[in-house]
């Protein structure tokens, strides 16, 4: 069998055997330029489904970030498919990557919102998958971090997981496809570039194969979902009430220790406790408060105790005066400026927002709040063409914590509607700056001190 027909053979089964779409489902393919996007494109068309095309441009290689924009625009012309392209500034001097994906995913969800797609499609591959447990690995993980990449997660699916690069290149070369380098993948610099580069041979070399590779990620996949169904079944010692969350104790301690810290840390996941807090919770004599920045928990020889710390300040509505305009609260700074119409109008926690068309150049900021959200408030999202969405489902999707979302700001006119949502990108269709647009108001938001970012 050849390397293609073995690659479509291997995908369809994998689609097939997790159910990771249906026939009928419209997919948005997160299409980077690169081979494994554009060979799973390919793969995608040839069985069939309907796939359409999202790409983000960061500038960050110049002519070669732009020429990337330009293949994937010439790829989606080609195949006759919706291409849905954006750019974006990242001028964070650290976590380049992090910062990246992360705007790169809040587009894809504003994508697949607005057009109705059932899934976003990755291109992450068996070896993208092994080098995940390996980070993991030397990072400090559980069973869920060596597991590798997930095949789905929410909205996610990943039907590229069984494949190696040997098979996608094989395909590639058979089907004469090409596609964009991106000379990163070659740089050092990364850890993630430092495994591949270096670990990965080394482990072929002494004997590693990829069908027992992709054998040992499916177990594992396998038995994370069978620990989570054990997770469930000691879910009986869990209860809510006023106070907060209540761990009971005593069906703990005929446990391990390990295993009573793994229980404690699945039922309070996400409120930032560390190893030695968790330790702490299962060693101390009598009763003890410990704390993170957005929980609290009581022990006592009977029971844990976890509750959400509330905040004492609550946000205030805040009347824009002479620009510039300057408002700190909590963790951060808002600035509002009147400034040129940049070329670029993507910045991570940066709004450009259209000032009034009468006499933009002596525009004061007046008419203008930042208040936190309300019950019932709506706004028509720039590219939904007009269509209202409420504010309260685009916070969830956002995914935000508790402390983000007590300090979320809303832009209002006097009259209540809904202009953005600051430090998101979420701009209202009638807020959008114009081609002709000279002067724009601008809004950012930013962390008071490197000590809280």
């Amino acid at each position: 069998m050849s390397a293609a027909a073995a690659l479509v053979r291997t995908v369809a089964e994998f689609i097939d055997e997790h159910q990771l779409f249906k026939p009928a489902d419209r997919l948005l393919l997160a299409a980077s330029g690169g081979r494994d996007s554009t060979t799973l494109f390919h793969v995608l068309m040839e069985l069939g489904y309907s796939v359409d095309l999202a790409h983000c441009n960061y500038g960050l290689r110049g002519d070669a970030s732009d020429q990337d924009e330009s293949f994937v625009k010439m790829l989606g012309e080609r195949f006759a498919v919706r291409c849905h392209l954006t750019r974006t500034v990242i001028d964070s001097p650290t976590g380049v990557q992090l910062t990246a994906r992360e705007q790169r995913y809040l587009y894809f969800e504003k994508i697949l919102d607005e057009y109705n797609y059932d899934h976003l499609v990755t291109a992450h591959h068996l070896y993208d998958s092994l080098e995940t447990s390996l980070i993991n690995l030397l990072r400090g993980s559980g069973l869920t971090g060596l597991r590798g990449i997930p095949v789905k997660r929410g909205y996610i699916v990943r039907p590229l997981l069984s494949a190696s690069p040997d098979l996608i290149a094989g395909y590639a070369s058979e089907r004469g496809l090409e596609w964009r380098e991106d000379a990163s993948n070659r740089s050092d610099h990364y850890l993630r570039n430092r495994i591949r580069h270096h670990l990965l041979p080394l482990l072929q070399e002494l004997g590693l194969q990829d069908k027992t590779l992709a054998r040992t990620l499916d177990r594992l996949r396998a038995e994370s979902h069978l620990l989570d169904q054990a997770y469930d079944g000691w879910s009986s010692i869990v209860s809510h009430t006023g106070e907060g969350m209540v761990v009971e104790r005593g069906p703990l301690t005929a446990e391990p220790r390990s295993v009573q810290l793994r229980l404690l840390a699945h039922f309070s996941r996400g409120q930032g406790w560390t190893p030695e807090q968790y330790r702490q919770m299962l060693t101390v004599s009598g009763s003890r408060l410990l704390q993170t920045t957005t929980h609290r928990v009581h022990v006592n020889p009977d029971r844990f105790t976890f509750y959400t710390l509330q905040l004492v300040e609550e946000l205030p509505t805040v009347a824009i005066g002479a620009l510039p305009f300057r408002h700190t609260f909590g963790d951060w700074e808002y600035t509002l400026e009147c400034v040129p119409r940049p070329s670029i109008l993507y910045e991570p926690g940066v709004l450009h927002i259209r000032l009034p068309e009468a006499s933009p150049e002596a525009y004061s900021g007046q008419g203008l709040y930042l208040r936190p959200r309300r019950d019932g408030d709506v706004m028509a999202i720039l590219g939904l063409n007009g269509k209202h969405k409420k504010v309260k489902k685009i916070v969830r999707e956002l995914g935000l914590k508790a402390e983000d979302k007590s300090q979320l700001y809303l832009l209002t006119d006097d009259e209540g509607t809904v202009l953005a949502v600051v430090g998101y990108g979420i701009i209202a269709e009638q807020a959008a700056v114009q081609a002709t647009d000279r002067l724009v108001l601008r809004v950012s938001r930013q962390r008071k001190s490197p000590e809280t970012a």
